[in-house]
């Protein structure tokens, strides 16, 4: 057994300032300039020590084990914007220019850098009806490290996890697009929202991981290999008298390298989530909303693909009575499996509260019941750069809770 502990300090001290003029050409276009700055100054300290048997401290002076870095960012920048409204299309392209400045001290030396980069960005907007548009933004940025990914010395992430970062990291190139689309009609009561987004990030910070066991040494490098993530979402609610319908799907699609035991592999990530529901707004009647959602989870690391699957039907209420009281519950039902039908959980979470409050009362007194089905345990995954892992937590039992508000 050995009793590690790690001293970790990050202090950070940003300012940013932007100004803003306006010029107008005409009664349809303008030139806008911006000029700003950001400035970010940062330190980092970090040392090990080891407590031995008779409480006495070991300091670990291995200069792989500590670090003392200071780091010093700024980016100055002037941006070109023009804007024109030609009946119901409105266009906006833009191009700044940035000077990016970055100090790193650590080691007992220091390293600098200074690098001029001219970036693009579009934006176009179409008002197809007064309540109905669809936009266009299209921009280039750069995404540069903070000192944490900067530090050369290794620091614990877990116990079982180690971690290095590379003060030579050069800045990764983002590309994002991004499509809206919104429709509301006051007549129909019929509400569309679409998203659309692209990312692809070239020249991105990556994680070298090392694994041995379920132990994991890893430091950070620059990849030449393109990650990519799409995600669509659409949403749709239509109102019948005092019932709302509503839809929802969101879809996301991810696909990124990595680095394991020095052997490049590529893991993709397909999530998609649906769900469907009807709500209630009565005025002197109880409202309520009943629906079910369904998110299948599909993990492909190269070697394996795995897909978790989560059915959830799920009821709320809001009851208001004695002209004081109101009455609310929140209930899910959730049904958690794997495509493999080796894993299967099924558990229920039920909320409720009880309100009372006077009219024109200043104070508020409510009596709550957490989890009042008493599950135990609820499950979860994920999907990380090199693992993909299922949990089940467990999770705290039936509670009460009695509260009492007073609004100044």
């Amino acid at each position: 057994m050995y009793d590690l502990t790690q001293n970790r300090t990050i202090k950070t001290s940003k300012l940013d300032a932007k100004a803003d003029y306006y010029y107008l050409l005409n009664n349809t276009s303008n030139i806008n300039v911006t000029v700003a700055a950001t400035v970010s100054h940062q330190n980092f300290d970090s040392s090990l020590f080891q407590i031995l048997d008779n409480d006495t401290q070991n300091p670990l002076n291995n200069t792989d084990l500590n670090n003392k870095v200071t780091y010093n960012f700024t980016d100055l920048y002037v941006g070109l914007r023009y804007k024109m409204v030609s009946g119901i299309l409105t266009v906006s392209p833009g191009l700044t220019l940035h000077q990016y400045l970055t100090k790193d001290t650590q080691l007992g030396t220091t390293l600098k850098t200074d690098e001029v980069k001219l970036l693009p960005d579009f934006y176009v907007k179409l008002q197809l009806k007064k309540s109905e548009t669809l936009r266009l933004t299209y921009n280039k940025s750069l995404e540069f490290t903070d000192i944490l990914k900067r530090a050369e010395g290794f620091i614990f992430n877990n116990y079982n996890a180690m971690s290095k970062g590379n003060r030579a990291l050069e800045n990764a190139l983002y590309h994002r697009i991004s499509l809206q689309y919104f429709n509301f009609n006051m007549f129909s009561f019929l509400n569309i929202q679409g998203f659309a987004n692209y990312s692809k990030k070239v020249n991105g910070v990556k994680n070298s991981v090392n694994l041995v066991g379920i132990n994991q040494v890893s430091s950070l490098i620059n990849s030449n290999l393109a990650d990519e993530t799409l995600s669509a979402n659409f949403r749709l609610s239509k109102r019948y008298g005092k019932i709302e319908t509503r839809l929802r799907a969101n879809v996301t699609h991810s696909n990124f390298f990595n680095l394991v035991n020095q052997s490049w592999s590529e893991s993709k990530s397909f999530t998609q989530n649906y769900q469907g529901s009807l709500v209630s707004s009565f005025k002197n009647a109880p409202n309520f909303e009943v629906g079910y959602n369904r998110i299948f989870n599909d993990y492909d690391s190269g070697n394996r693909d795995t897909q978790y699957i989560t059915d959830r039907p799920f009821a709320n209420v809001e009851i208001g009575f004695l002209k004081h009281f109101i009455f609310t519950a929140d209930y899910s039902y959730y049904h958690y499996k794997d495509a493999d039908k080796t894993l299967k959980n099924k558990y229920s979470l039920l909320d409720a509260t009880m309100y009372y409050q006077q009219k024109d009362s200043k104070w508020e007194f409510s009596l709550a019941v957490t989890n009042l089905l008493n599950n135990h345990s609820i499950n979860d995954d994920t999907f990380s750069e090199f693992i993909t892992s299922t949990s089940q937590y467990r999770v705290q039992p039936r509670y009460f809770m009695f509260m009492v508000k007073y609004h100044l």
